[in-house]
């Protein structure tokens, strides 16, 4: 029991570290953003289901680019084209399931009067679009206030 709950905690450590990522910093106001905007829909549990699955895929995705990031860097302190190859690869996996999640938000959002919502949503108070603004200047400094990249 005692190495399942140090398993926890290691795990917990690897998705702490990882905030110090900019790109994860994007995934998660991405997913923020999903899930928000969600809640001006009327989803189905199924529909929910594939934006969670989605969601989790990518973030895991970018984790395991952060984790060969950084055994890349041990390994290869050097530049090497190897080290560039595995980096690289690795960014690209993380970029195909983003261009496929931005694909499943589109499907599952665009067939609704999406137009039609987010006009009623903007258009009912004064405070809507300000309170949009400052999401997004939040945003903004969460992404790019990110600690200093591991040496």
């Amino acid at each position: 029991m005692k190495n399942l709950l140090h398993s926890f905690k290691y795990a917990f450590h690897g998705l702490w570290d990882s905030l110090n990522e900019r790109n994860m910093r994007i995934h998660i106001v991405a997913m923020v953003t999903v899930l928000l905007f969600s809640l001006l829909f009327d989803l189905t549990s199924g529909e929910y289901a594939i934006i969670i699955l989605t969601i989790a895929s990518v973030m895991a995705a970018e984790l395991f680019n952060t984790a060969i990031e950084a055994i890349t860097d041990l390994a290869s302190p050097n530049r090497h084209v190897l080290a560039r190859i595995a980096k690289d690869t690795a960014a690209a996996g993380v970029l195909i399931l983003s261009i496929a999640a931005i694909a499943v938000a589109v499907f599952i959002f665009w067939d609704k009067d999406v137009f039609n919502v987010l006009y009623n949503f903007f258009s009912f108070s004064i405070w809507v679009p300000i309170a949009v603004v400052v999401y997004i200047i939040v945003s903004c400094i969460f992404i790019f206030s990110a600690k200093k990249k591991r040496k």
